[in-house]
């Protein structure tokens, strides 16, 4: 077998005689010269027939025979074997061979790369998804859910309980199950014992009778987390507490008392919304089930198979972000060491890098759903009060809203929804198996294979405000169909981008024909305060757009924005409206802003 057989060979495939070419190629078992590249031809050969199996054992001689012989086209044999893994339906392995081909270098071809991620993605949540109306597909957004048939608005389609949660730290005093998000709100916590004292007798029997029966269970090692039964405590326990019980890691006792504070920006430890606490119990819960993996296969300490297995469910948590958490977040990335460098536990540590806590850190930033118990008890205490017609009795005693907890959470599936600001779902916290979680519903009709959409922050706030936290959270920019067809504000024609400054100020501009019926008032009204006398008109319907001439505003209306002035908005909330007194993310906003205004000019 030579060179010359080689390019005869390519050459018969080119044009497309597959058999001819199969009569020319090495047969199996052949160990001469060039061995190797005459079985990949071979492999090449039977692929292209659709005679998987035996492509399948000719890239596996191809493999032998490359460990021997110099030259071997080492990256094509790789890319070539996870094509034929994937058709004999081995996505593991077609995973790991495509994986290989792409980092030696031919990797370049963008269908390899897709390929292996389309792969990837079918086997990570094909299971997950097998019984519910949607599917997740890797499409030009990356990942993405798409629904597997029509549906109406509010139609449920998912239920979800998280894999890893954690009490907000704005409300981190208030009560419930640190493992499940129960609600453990106490009568003395929503009346107060001043109420309770001002209460007529005959009141306080009533509440006392209706308020639902609260179970309150601490650890009984540190008494720093509370739980709503016995068995969320030993759920804990076995899952994460155990290493982060400061009974037995005393360097935890910092983290619980630094998130006890309950303030979002703690200088060189933390400034965000959602609790540290999460990237603890995410740890602390691959910790664990390498150890359940290491007792199972009579291991003293876990090697690269098994952390690769106990991470592996955190995997399908996708991470975006810029460099520098471990810059703001210096000491807490010593502390996270000092935690998990305790050894007296299980036996063995985590090598808890800077890198490994940005990246954890961002898979939380990035996916993180807030959610809360749906049936708190104030909701069943008056629910109860109704039903025994004492409502109207005590309706003047329940005048304020009840100090719920709500906690962040990671959702496998929910994480796979992309955001747009005209959303398709919307999510509801709902009890799932008895427990606090999510539910994901329609908000408007949906058609079999439309991909599905979330709204990441409230859409309420201004365009700018939304695609600057968009940028800064998730790293796009977002180009939705409210986003194309609403403005910034009103220094700047929302159609044709001229700036206020150039023109002089626009006069209110009459109805005519073309817009006579539209929805978008035609008459455009100043919004903007007199102190700036310099700014053009708006849309009075919805505020949101504003243009320099009548032309643009009806060349604007047609063109999309009909579509989105009187748009429903979403009913999401965001810890986007948290105010952070950071002077650095304002400045790093202000210089994201300058950024996108300089794209959109040059767009």
């Amino acid at each position: 077998f030579t060179i010359e057989n080689m390019k005869e060979i390519r050459q018969v495939i080119i044009n497309g005689n597959l058999e001819d070419a199969l009569s020319l190629c090495p047969r199996q078992g052949y160990r001469g010269v060039l061995a190797s590249q005459g079985h990949l031809l071979r492999a090449e050969t039977l692929f292209g027939r659709g005679d998987y199996k035996e492509a399948g054992c000719s890239i596996l001689e191809c493999r032998e025979m490359s460990e021997i012989e110099e030259g071997s086209d080492l990256a094509s044999m790789w890319i070539l074997g996870g094509k034929i893994f994937h058709a004999l339906g081995i996505p593991l392995h077609a995973e790991l061979w495509l994986r290989r081909g792409i980092r030696m270098g031919k990797g370049d071809n963008k269908e390899d790369k897709v390929m292996f991620q389309k792969i990837r993605t079918k086997r990570m949540y094909e299971p997950l998804t097998k019984n519910l109306p949607i599917t997740v597909e890797f499409g030009r957004h990356g990942k993405g859910i798409l629904s597997k048939n029509s549906y109406d608005d509010n139609v449920e389609l998912m239920t979800e309980l998280p894999l890893v949660s954690a009490i907000t730290l704005s409300t981190e005093k208030h009560p419930a199950c640190q493992h499940c998000a129960k609600s453990l709100l106490s009568v003395k916590d929503y009346f107060g014992a001043d109420r309770m004292k001002k209460m007529t007798s005959r009141e306080r029997q009533l509440v006392n009778r209706a308020w639902p029966s609260i179970n309150t269970v601490t650890c009984s090692h540190c008494e720093m987390e509370c739980y709503c039964s016995v068995g969320c405590r030993y759920e804990a326990w076995d899952n994460y507490h155990c290493l982060l019980c400061p009974s037995g890691n005393p360097a935890a006792e910092k983290l619980f008392q630094l998130c006890l504070k309950g303030e979002p920006v703690t200088h060189g430890y933390w400034r965000d919304v959602f609790s540290p606490m999460m990237i603890a119990k995410m740890i602390a819960q691959i910790m664990t089930t390498a150890k359940r993996l290491c007792i199972k296969r009579s291991m003293k300490e876990p090697d690269c198979a098994i952390w690769g297995e106990a991470k592996a469910p955190y995997r399908q948590f996708i991470a975006y972000g810029t460099k520098g958490v471990t810059e703001w977040a210096c000491d807490m990335v010593t502390l996270m060491t000092e935690i998990f460098s305790n050894t007296s536990v299980l036996g063995f540590s985590y090598p808890m890098t800077s890198t490994e806590f940005q990246g954890r850190y961002y898979q939380i930033a990035c996916n993180c759903q807030a959610f809360a118990d749906p049936n708190p008890p104030i909701r069943e205490f008056v629910e109860k009060l109704k039903t025994e017609g004492n409502f109207d009795k005590l309706s003047h005693l329940i005048t304020t809203e009840p100090p719920e907890a709500s906690f962040g959470g990671l959702f496998p599936v929910h994480s796979c929804f992309n955001h747009s600001c005209d959303n398709s779902v919307e999510v509801y916290d709902q009890l799932v198996d008895g427990r606090p979680g999510i539910s994901v519903r329609t908000r408007k009709p949906v058609r079999q294979g439309d991909e599905l959409y979330l709204a990441y922050i409230d859409t309420t706030i201004p365009r700018v405000r939304r695609r600057l936290w968009l940028y800064m959270g998730y790293n796009f920019f977002c180009e939705c169909l409210r986003c194309r067809f609403e403005g910034d504000d009103s220094s700047s024609c929302t159609h044709c981008g001229a700036k206020v400054s150039d023109k002089q100020k626009t006069h209110s501009v009459n109805n005519n024909d073309e817009t006579k019926n539209a929805s978008c008032d035609s008459q455009l009204t100043n919004n903007i305060d007199e102190k700036s006398p310099q700014s053009f008109q708006g849309c009075s319907e919805c505020k949101r757009a504003w243009y320099c001439s009548k032309s643009c505003q009806t060349k604007n209306w047609k063109k999309g924005h009909k579509l989105v002035c009187k748009m429903k908005h979403s009913c999401t909330s965001s810890p986007v409206n948290e105010v952070l007194n950071d002077s650095k993310r304002i400045e790093i906003l202000a210089n994201v802003m300058a950024r996108m205004k300089a794209m959109e000019t040059n767009d």
